[in-house]
């Protein structure tokens, strides 16, 4: 005879689960298809943000050397226009390589470092239209079972 007058009781919603990536107790396994799941829109749009602000850098970058994108540019200032351009270009394509890992969830600290990049608005894939994704990247990124997925 059960002790409970009301029947059978559901298991608790609330209570923790009994498996850690540490073999503790709290937090579901860790699951690389969840994870590519919601890795997956941001990853991707800011991989086109970056590349379309690749490809304007690049332009910028050869408009400068034909001579047409710097009028009477001489010296430092020609040299600051160019480091203008190429900085960020590398940033860019830091962003696009990360993104790429944070799609195929192989490289954790690759996939933050594109998501902090895209958070920056000198650096932003898009100016400030990949701030918002840089920002969803790294709240998912912080996810337990997405960071569980990376190891």
């Amino acid at each position: 005879m059960s002790s409970n007058p009301f029947g059978d009781v559901p298991p608790n919603p609330y209570a923790p689960s009994a498996y850690t990536p540490g073999g503790g107790y709290g937090t579901l396994p860790p699951d690389k298809d969840y994870a590519k799941a919601r890795l997956q829109i941001p990853a991707i749009v800011l991989i086109a943000l970056a590349a379309l602000t690749a490809i304007l850098r690049i332009g910028g970058i050869v408009l400068l050397l034909a001579g047409i994108g710097a009028r009477n540019a001489e010296g430092a200032m020609f040299v600051g226009q160019l480091v203008g351009h190429g900085v960020p270009l590398l940033l860019l394509i830091a962003v696009i390589v990360g993104c790429f890992k944070m799609l195929n969830v192989e490289s954790y600290g690759s996939a933050m470092t594109a998501a902090i990049i895209s958070v920056v608005p000198f650096c932003s894939p898009g100016l400030i239209l990949g701030i918002p994704f840089g920002i969803w990247a790294i709240v998912v990124l912080n996810d337990p079972r997405v960071k569980g997925a990376f190891r």
